[in-house]
């Protein structure tokens, strides 16, 4: 007879009762719980541990990137349960939300939570009825128009910004057709109401981005200023365009001179962020001439420019993290071909290949990154020109997941097949940080056990 076989599954016998009888108050730290539906395997790649079937990862190293591969030519399609500390690139759904319609041409759009319920609101132009408008979201991804102001010449571009240093966000618009920067102050509730024209001598304002690059609690301008005939369509206007000039503008109690010359290009839009780390202003322009999509990196009187991308009639972009891993993505439209992409910041400035989230007809034209529907993720958004509507599309989930050492969470990694989709089923989704243990970690945790016993 083998008596430490004997003595082996004693103990196993004993730690599965002494478990048992606290399963309804005990609680397990550090525990990454995995479960798979479909077939695919999770790769922790710096665990160096690969699950073909349910299984406990202890979460003892400072992160541990999850890896999703599916098997027998199926797919992806998501992480579900608790979230992600962070990740690393998204998967988004293919079929996008409506968040207006419009009579006049969806040009442009701009994100923040201007009337402070927490859900993240919008701000758009219809360009050929002049008509601006807020969108409110009502915390699920509907939103509801309220009109700012009609009947403007050619309104360009928008930008929120604390500009009165009050708390909320204010508006700006670029109305090009009569060379101003008019400015709405929010009235605390989310309303836009007129505050005053900026206007500054031999700029034509196209694009704007709003930053305060010296710290004086002023707000300074990113503007693409050139001449054009508005009278036809974009390619009438693209090919009339002169006088090119794009500035960082510092302001002096309302007084704008330029500080830096970014280019002598056209940027149909523009989005700008200071570096947390080099305090260094990084700016993004569509410029739709070369079809280029640009990075300028400002420090001090130095101007670096990066080239992106280049795919042809680029149009708008916005900057985010879209994966919440710390760096800087950038989403872009093109007009023709009409193609929504994204591009990840790799670090240092450097950007992956275009992920291309949508090809569409009608010239895509808005681009805004933010969270509409209140699910933690942030959702990709557009404009269709030619089709008078404005879209987003939802992030269902990140690519690879990614836990901080720490982080008790159970997670599910779903699988389909390529002949026949497996059913989505939803974990119950219980704080990260602990919680009462589930039976599926119990029996991961014996399993386990079982295997050390066994091996010892």
């Amino acid at each position: 007879m083998d008596f430490t076989m004997i003595k082996n599954k004693a103990k196993l016998f004993f730690l599965i009762s002494l478990m048992a009888s606290s399963l309804s108050t005990a609680s397990v730290a550090d525990i990454i719980s995995i479960e798979i539906g479909g077939k695919g395997t999770i790769n922790a790649s710096e665990a160096s541990i690969t699950c073909d079937v349910n299984c406990i990862i202890e979460n003892d190293l400072p992160l541990n990137t999850l890896i999703a591969t599916p098997k027998d030519n199926g797919s992806f399609y998501g992480w579900t349960g608790q979230m992600c500390d962070f990740g690393d690139q998204l998967i988004v759904n293919e079929t996008e939300s409506i968040i207006t319609r419009t009579t006049g041409g969806s040009k442009t759009l701009v994100s923040a939570d201007i009337n402070g319920d927490g859900f993240i609101d919008l701000a758009s132009i219809q360009l050929f009825n002049g008509k601006v408008t807020t969108l409110i979201n009502d915390g699920s991804g509907e939103f509801k128009q309220h009109v700012v102001v009609t009947n403007l010449n050619y309104p360009t571009a928008l930008a929120f910004y604390d500009w009165d240093n009050d708390g909320d966000q204010d508006l700006a618009v670029a109305e090009f057709g009569s060379s101003k920067i008019k400015l709405f102050y929010n009235n605390g509730n989310g309303g836009m109401e007129f505050n005053r024209d900026i206007i500054i001598e031999g700029v034509m304002p196209y694009s704007i981005s709003i930053t305060d690059i010296n710290s004086d609690k002023q707000p300074d301008l990113i503007i693409s200023s050139f001449t054009a005939d508005t009278s036809g369509d974009l390619f009438q206007l693209v090919n009339s365009i002169k006088n090119e000039n794009t500035s960082l503008y510092v302001n002096d109690n309302n007084n704008f001179t330029v500080m830096n010359k970014l280019s002598d290009t056209a940027a149909m839009t523009l989005d700008s962020y200071l570096q947390e780390d080099s305090e260094k202003l990084i700016v993004v322009a569509a410029e739709i001439i070369k079809g280029d999509v640009a990075l300028y990196t400002i420090d001090k009187k130095d101007v670096i420019r990066t080239l992106v991308d280049s795919v042809g009639a680029s149009y708008g972009v916005a900057f985010g993290d879209v994966d919440n891993n710390g760096l800087i993505d950038i989403l872009a439209s093109y007009y023709r071909p009409s193609i929504l992409g994204l591009y990840y910041n790799q670090g240092n400035n450097t950007f992956s290949a275009m992920h291309t989230i949508t090809r569409k007809t009608e010239g895509l034209t808005a681009t805004s990154i933010a969270d509409f529907n209140n699910d933690g993720y942030d959702d990709l958004a557009t404009g269709e020109f030619n089709s008078d509507k404005f879209y987003y599309f939802p992030t269902k989930s990140y690519k690879d997941c990614i836990i901080e050492k720490g982080s008790n969470i159970s997670l599910m990694a779903t699988f389909s097949q390529a002949s026949q989709p497996q059913e989505v089923i939803v974990p119950n989704s219980e704080s990260a940080s602990g919680g009462s243990i589930s039976l599926f970690i119990l029996l991961s945790i014996l399993s386990c056990m079982f295997i050390r016993v066994r091996y010892t």
